[in-house]
């Protein structure tokens, strides 16, 4: 881990606070023991309300013990937990997030789970919180009874006000001339000395931090600010100093560092890329996912460090937030190494006033991937690969829309295999799916690109022919030809190559014919639904006939 500097301490605190999304992280036992704003936000409850708390509070009941069962799995051994979860906020909206976890240890030597969550929402409560929570800690260090005293030009001390002797619990005579360093603490001693008398010398104000022993024998940290004293003529008369109990604060600002430090190690651990760009294009500020993938910033501009490109992109997203100050979602594609990413840019000032753009970048190849998987399975038929009878009637219903604009009739042929049957029972169903992938091939080899062939499922094909003439005759002439096609491709011998398990390849030779129904339709004259029917109705038209021929449908009879 690199070493946490001050700058990116204070800008690690930012970034948690800031993030647009939650961050949690819980004990073995599934307790809260770290939330941020955003996590509060999410799930409607205030951080004290959830510290300290089970996981299984923003659950549904039903998958409480589920989910507290895979949090305990996964600390002990191993392996991957996130994903989408149904959640419950605490005014009991229902919602849905995606997670992602890492182990850590924490300080104890304890394994913890850490936890964000990328659902994000409204910030704004848990910002307030976090300022009066700050507002608190000023107050304890600010609020307290000054302590006074006064020094001559020998350096000595004469005046202590009544304040300072209820603090130490000594009387004036005890603290006179340099008596109250008996209070000092012993490791402060030589450094506070040498302050104060550096400053005389000079006759310069200062302002020291040490501890001083209170009248129960507890060292307590002070703040102490001296300045010069001088009468009307502008003669030196020594120093007159207050002190103020900041015990307080020197231990919350003791907290908040080591806060900080977690903080740190919480935004080095997110399984998402954290990084800040500022305006000419160099990233201040990288995470060490984002170092471990694209290299050490080193104030390079990101587009050298990760598009390796020699001048900045055209049109820039995150530009868009510096102008609008509003924050922006985008993905990038990385095409020589075919990866995608989605970028969050969210508006960032850090401690010295300058606008930044703080980006959360997630890896989401593989879930992009998966989503054309299953949109592909979910509208083609998984043996032949042609659309299915969902993707089918989508078509269809562009095609009356074509029909209607251009008065263009259009075709729909309904295909049925003959004797399919027979070959399954004589060869078995995996030479009858080879059969069916053949003549899914044949069949797109007679029509157009921009016609649709596709399978309802068992030994059904349909074809769709959009936008022939508007001659009716001429149309359906020209379907009638493309049906014929269509019959003698498939009434040609098919060549079979079997290989079974352990066995020696055979081949299967078999001949096959299709009956075939055709419905014209032009502008909307027909719902979808009736055109199919015509169609199917025609092809079992085309059965009863003998087989292997093409009948169409017409209102008044089949031809």
């Amino acid at each position: 881990m690199l070493p946490l500097s001050a700058t990116y301490a204070i800008q690690a605190d930012q970034i948690l606070r800031d993030a647009p999304i939650g961050i949690a992280v819980f004990d073995i036992s599934g307790r809260f023991e770290v939330v941020n704003p955003s996590y509060c936000a999410i799930y409607g409850y205030s951080e004290e309300e959830l510290l300290g708390n089970s996981l299984t509070l923003v659950f549904p009941v039903d998958q409480q013990q589920k989910v507290l069962s895979l949090h305990q799995k996964f600390l002990i051994d191993g392996g991957t937990l996130g994903g989408e979860w149904q959640v419950v906020r605490k005014d009991g909206a229902i919602r849905q997030v995606l997670t992602n976890s890492a182990c850590v240890l924490g300080s104890d030597g304890q394994k913890r789970r850490l936890v964000y969550v990328t659902d994000i929402t409204e910030r704004k409560v848990a910002e307030d919180a976090l300022m009066r929570q700050k507002e608190a800690y000023r107050a304890v260090a600010d609020n307290g009874r000054a302590l006074i005293w006064m020094a001559g030009v020998d350096k000595a001390c004469f005046y202590f006000n009544q304040p300072w002797l209820n603090f130490t619990g000594r009387t004036e005579a005890q603290e006179y001339g340099n008596g109250w360093t008996e209070g000092l603490h012993p490791d402060d001693f030589q450094s506070c000395l040498d302050t104060y008398i550096a400053a005389f010398e000079r006759r310069e104000a200062f302002t020291m931090e040490y501890r001083l022993r209170r009248h129960d024998g507890a060292y307590r940290w002070i703040i102490d600010e001296g300045k010069p004293r001088y009468d009307g003529s502008g003669e030196f008369l020594g120093y007159v100093g207050h002190c103020l109990d900041i015990h307080e604060r020197k231990e919350a600002e003791a907290k908040i560092q080591r806060e900080r430090r977690q903080l740190y190690a919480i935004l080095e651990e997110l399984p998402v890329y954290v990084y800040l760009q500022a305006k000419d294009y160099s990233v201040r500020f990288a995470n060490r996912l984002f170092r471990e993938r694209f290299g050490s910033p080193n104030g390079r501009p990101c587009y050298q460090l990760m598009w390796q490109r020699d001048k900045p992109c055209e049109i820039c997203p995150t530009f868009r937030v510096f102008e609008t100050h509003k924050p922006e979602l985008w993905e990038a594609n990385r095409p020589h190494e075919g990866r995608t990413y989605q970028i969050f840019d969210y508006p960032f000032v850090d401690d010295e006033g300058e606008n930044l753009v703080l980006e959360l970048g997630i890896d989401v190849t593989e879930r992009k991937q998966a989503d054309e998987i299953i949109n592909h399975l979910a509208h083609h038929d998984p043996l032949t690969q042609l659309p299915n009878r969902r993707l089918f009637n989508d078509r269809l219903k562009q095609a009356i829309a074509a029909s209607q604009r251009s008065h263009h009739y259009g075709a729909l042929m309904f295909l049925d295999l003959d004797n399919l049957k027979q070959l399954n029972d004589s060869e078995g169903h995996e030479v009858g799916d080879l059969l069916l992938v053949e003549v899914a091939n044949r069949i797109k080899h007679c029509v157009r690109a921009v016609d649709t062939v596709a399978r309802f499922g068992g030994d059904e094909f349909a074809v769709l022919i959009n936008e022939l003439v508007a001659d009716k005759i001429d149309s359906t002439m020209q379907a009638r030809n493309v049906a014929e096609k269509i019959r003698l491709a498939l009434a040609l011998p098919y060549q079979l190559d079997v290989q079974h398990q352990g066995l020696a390849a055979t081949t299967v030779t078999h001949r096959c014919t299709v009956s075939i129904g055709i419905a014209m339709f032009v502008n909307n004259d027909a719902r979808p639904d009736d055109i199919v029917n015509c169609a199917d109705i025609a092809m079992y038209k085309a059965k009863k006939a003998g087989r292997n021929t093409i009948q169409i449908y017409a209102p008044d009879g089949l031809t």
